[in-house]
């Protein structure tokens, strides 16, 4: 046999190989990471549900620093918008609140347009531990297309977005920390 049709012979074998490991590969993926947090359910349920209280948790706007959002719809709530436009780290693409259970749960669908086509739908749930604090679960489930599947063999997609998860839901947690806490006024005394 020739040297030129061993190589042939071995590329073709590499291939296929890659093919069936690329072809087993689930056709569904979930990444999700938790945080107990010092604050009510409430006040977590706030800085999801409302698209404009993301700027000072998302981990994503500070590798964009010109990103461009644009909010449309409600301002929280089932049908609020929120769509970027940044680097190609950030990418392109759209949110919209589809579920808002105040004060256990956020449903979102999320659209990447670019750096690579996909959608997501995006689960935030807020279960209270004691009565200072909350376990905060974000979710994101997803399908995986031929291109991402090749994707997840090169990339680990769980290390690398649920690192950005679990940084957004500790700057989430910072944010409420953070924010003025709105104290009940006494009540009266019986006289």
């Amino acid at each position: 046999m020739s040297t030129i049709l061993i190589i042939c012979l071995a590329i073709v074998l590499v291939l296929v190989v890659l093919g069936l490991l690329i072809r087993r590969r689930p056709d569904q993926y979930t990444i999700t990471r938790s945080r107990t947090i010092a604050a009510s359910p409430s006040a977590l349920f706030a800085q999801v549900n409302e698209f404009a209280r993301w700027a000072s948790w998302t981990p994503w706007l500070a590798e964009d620093p010109q990103v461009v959002v644009t909010l449309s719809g409600p301002p929280a709530g089932i049908g609020a918008q929120y769509r970027w436009s940044g680097n190609k780290r950030v990418g392109e693409g759209t949110m919209a609140i589809l579920e808002s259970q105040e004060p256990n749960r956020v449903r979102i669908a999320l659209v990447f347009l670019t750096p690579f086509a996909s959608r997501g739908d995006v689960h935030f749930t807020f279960v209270p531990v004691t009565t200072t604090s909350t376990l905060v679960t974000w979710t994101m489930h997803g399908h995986c297309t031929y291109i991402a599947k090749i994707m997840h063999l090169l990339i680990n997609m769980d290390a690398m977005i649920g690192g950005k998860f679990a940084t957004g839901l500790a700057s989430m947690e910072r944010a409420v920390l953070a924010a003025p806490q709105v104290t009940p006024a006494p009540t009266p005394a019986s006289a």
